[in-house]
C-alpha cells in the first residue's frame, strides 16, 4: 500500500486492484474524518486506521462517501463498523438490486471475497449535498457519466476534487447507457470552478489538466461517434480509427481552437498525440467499450433538426 500526503488535509491510500492503480482517500477535517471509496477488500482500510491511530484522530467521528456503486469502490465499507455511509440514491439502488450477484461472481474465483460483507450507504441524497464542519465546507456534487449515480467530493476552499471514477488516467470509462453526451456536459462544468489537485479513483494524483485531457477524450469519442453514425458507417468504422487521434494534442493553440464549440471540436487534431501511443492492453480494451457505449448512444439519440 502506497501512502502519500499531498495536502495536509489530505492522505491518500493507493494500490494496485486488477492491474489498476486503485485510490482510497482520508480527509481530516477539524471535527472528524471523511474515507472517500473503500477499496475492493475491508483487509485494504488497514493502513487508513493505522494512519488515524498514529495521528491521534480514531476516535474522532468519521463518513464514509462511496463515489459510486462499482465494487472496487465500496466493498470496504465494512471496515468502518457504525460509521454513516454517503452515496447517491441510485448507488445504494444498484448496491440493492445487483450487489450480491456481483459479490457471488467473485466469490466463486476468489476466496479472498469471503471476507467482504455487503454494507450499503444510509445516508443518500439526489442533486448536492453539503457537509460542514468548523471552517470546512465539503460538497457532494451527483455528477452522472461514468455511471448514473457517480458522484464529486470536493473540499472548495483547499481547491481539492475527489473525483471517483469521473475523471481517470489516461481517460475515463463510459458505462452509463444513453449517458455520453450528458457526461460531456457535465465534464464542461468543471471549468468554471477553481481546482488545483484532482484525485482520480484511478491513476495518479494529478491537476487541472486531468479535466482538459478527460475532456477532449470523451468529446473526440462522442464527435466520431456521431459521425459515424450520420454516415451510417459501422461501429468497427471506429475501431480503425488510430487511438492518438482520441488524446489532446501536445500543441493545442489558440488558433486552432477558434471557431469550434466545446461540443463541436476539429474532427482530427493538428497531430497525433504521444499520449495514446503508450497504452496497456487494458486501456486499450476500455477505449474500444469506450467507442461501442458513445456508438450506440448517438445511435439512439433523437436526430437533430
Amino acid at each position: 500500500m502506497r501512502i502519500i500526503r499531498p495536502h495536509e488535509r489530505l492522505t491518500l491510500f493507493q494500490t494496485e486492484v486488477e492491474g489498476y492503480l486503485t485510490t482510497a482517500a482520508l480527509l481530516l477535517l477539524p471535527g472528524c474524518n471523511v474515507v472517500v471509496d473503500t477499496m475492493e477488500l475491508p483487509e485494504r482500510m488497514d493502513p487508513l486506521w493505522s494512519h488515524l491511530r498514529e495521528r491521534g484522530r480514531e476516535k474522532l467521528p468519521l463518513w464514509v462517501i462511496n463515489s459510486h456503486h462499482h465494487w472496487d469502490h465500496v466493498w470496504g465499507n465494512s471496515a468502518f463498523p457504525g460509521s454513516p455511509i454517503i452515496a447517491h440514491e441510485f448507488c445504494r439502488r444498484r448496491l440493492e438490486t445487483g450487489g450480491a450477484a456481483v459479490l457471488c461472481q467473485y466469490r466463486s474465483k476468489d476466496d479472498r471475497y469471503d471476507a467482504v460483507s455487503l454494507v450499503l450507504p444510509g445516508l443518500t441524497f439526489t442533486d448536492r449535498m453539503v457537509l460542514h464542519d468548523g471552517d470546512c465546507r465539503l460538497e457532494l456534487l451527483h455528477f452522472p457519466g461514468h455511471t448514473d449515480d457517480s458522484l464529486l467530493v470536493t473540499l472548495p476552499g483547499e481547491g481539492l476534487l475527489l473525483a471517483g471514477d469521473s475523471l481517470e488516467d489516461p481517460f475515463p470509462m463510459l458505462e452509463w447507457e444513453g449517458g455520453t453526451e450528458r457526461y460531456l456536459r457535465n465534464l464542461l462544468t468543471l471549468r468554471g470552478k477553481t481546482i488545483r489537485t484532482v484525485i482520480p479513483g484511478h491513476g495518479p494524483l494529478s491537476g487541472p489538466d486531468l479535466i482538459e485531457r478527460n475532456l477532449y477524450y470523451v468529446r473526440q469519442v462522442w464527435q466520431m461517434a456521431r459521425l459515424a453514425v450520420r454516415r451510417k458507417e459501422p461501429l468497427e468504422s471506429l475501431f480503425e480509427i488510430p487511438v492518438e487521434v482520441f488524446f489532446r494534442p501536445a500543441m493545442d493553440s489558440p488558433a486552432r481552437r477558434a471557431g469550434t464549440s466545446a461540443l463541436n471540436p476539429p474532427s482530427t487534431p493538428a497531430s497525433a498525440s504521444p499520449e495514446g501511443s503508450g497504452l496497456r492492453p487494458c486501456d486499450r480494451d476500455t477505449h474500444a467499450r469506450n467507442l461501442e457505449r458513445a456508438y450506440l448512444d448517438a445511435r439512439d439519440a433523437p436526430e437533430e433538426r
